[in-house]
């Protein structure tokens, strides 16, 4: 029994194929994918949906709302449609040489949507774009601007391109190479983050012209990046993967998802509830940042060696703390069992970051004895004993 489940399915609507999700509350959001033109809206968080005809035919791979009225999607033939109903009607206002991958929106006027091997801009809200001028050949997979003048594009073979003028012209920073990249954003003016495939992010923190690899603990391609703020954020990809951090990029632990499938899309409204599409027709929701139930990261400081404390209190009635300390990242089980050595729970079963850990364990479930709790990471196994007395 896993008790530490961090992603949930909402809903799966078989026989489709979701690329994009924007949610504008806790109850209301989009759904866009292969179905020939329709967007899902929904107003019980994915419970149920609407089909609303967009007249286009296409897949939607990318939804984009500046607030709770005003939305954008992209896709499959360069149709760019809007809607300024909150998603209950969508009208075609462009459309493009080639597919738009990404859509994304500076201000109330101001808009990019990359795709293929082309940008393009607007400056009133969608009514006109123009194609800018960026002389790549290669595919366009992500935007994102710090402001009107200044963004960034990136693309296949390791496209990251730098704008400071609107797009007029663009100064490429990497170009070359097998990499893919799929996303990238910035959380500030200095500091961003791009990822794709071979499980590859890189960070910035002088505005985009150095990029680092971070240790993102996976090979799984990645097809999406979301920061809701300068510290914690996500990726996700093939495989059902997601990756987490909390500390601005300098680890990431995979999440627990209940599903295989590839995660092509994720958005988060606020650090703790997001919601994930993918390409067997699942929408998948967190309530708690996506991180295991209980477990919570005291500090990030990086200490000196493993180690597991006595939990507290001890005896205790029903729950109690125990604490771990990691000294790098690595893969953490911490199971519990009876007195006889049978496993009775499984708290944690997944990558994490260095770090201090504290973890709740509620025993309500079960009866009063003697438990036992271990932990396993890396070369490290350490066993302790507790008491439940009810």
């Amino acid at each position: 029994q896993l008790l530490s489940s961090q992603w949930f399915i909402v809903n799966h609507i078989s026989n489709y194929q979701f690329y994009s999700v924007y949610l504008t509350s806790n109850t209301v959001g989009c759904v866009g994918g292969n179905q020939n033109g329709v967007i899902f809206k929904t107003t019980d968080s994915g419970s149920n949906f609407t089909s609303v005809p967009t007249g286009t035919g296409i897949w939607f791979l990318d939804i984009y709302f500046l607030n709770s009225q005003t939305g954008y999607a992209c896709g499959q033939n360069g149709y760019i449609v809007k809607t300024m109903d909150g998603g209950l009607s969508w009208n075609v206002i462009y459309q493009a040489a080639n597919f738009l991958h990404n859509i994304r929106f500076v201000d109330n006027n101001t808009g990019y949507a990359v795709g293929f091997s082309n940008a393009y801009k607007t400056t009133n809200a969608g009514s006109t774009w123009n194609l800018l001028t960026t002389n790549y050949t290669n595919y366009l997979l992500g935007t994102s601007f710090i402001n009107s003048n200044t963004g960034f594009i990136c693309g296949d073979g390791g496209l990251i391109s730098r704008t400071t003028n609107g797009g007029s012209s663009w100064q490429t920073i990497f170009n070359g190479g097998s990499d893919q990249f799929e996303e990238l954003v910035m959380t500030n003016a200095s500091t961003g983050y791009v990822a794709g495939r071979y499980g590859k992010i890189l960070k910035t923190t002088d505005g985009g012209t150095n990029w680092l690899l971070q240790n993102s603990g996976t090979s799984d391609w990645l097809l999406d990046l979301y920061f809701i703020n300068a510290n914690s954020g996500w990726a996700c990809g093939m495989n059902g993967k997601i990756v987490y951090t909390a500390n601005g990029g300098q680890s990431w632990a995979t999440q627990y998802v209940p599903t295989i499938s590839t995660i092509r899309q994720l958005h988060f409204l606020t650090s703790d509830t997001g919601y994930a599409v993918t390409d067997n027709g699942m929408i998948l929701k967190t309530y708690n940042a996506g991180n295991p139930i209980g477990i919570i990261q005291t500090n990030t400081e990086v200490p000196a060696e493993y180690s597991m404390s006595q939990n507290y209190p001890n005896p205790f009635n029903p729950s109690t703390r125990i604490n771990f300390s990691l000294p790098k990242s690595t893969f953490v089980t911490l199971k519990i069992y009876d007195n006889i050595g049978k496993e009775i729970a499984i708290l944690i079963n997944q990558n994490m970051g260095s770090g201090n850990y504290e973890y709740e364990f509620d025993a309500g479930v079960l009866a009063s004895g003697i438990y036992y709790y271990r932990i396993n990471a890396d070369d490290f196994i350490e066993t302790k004993k507790m008491i439940l007395i009810k």
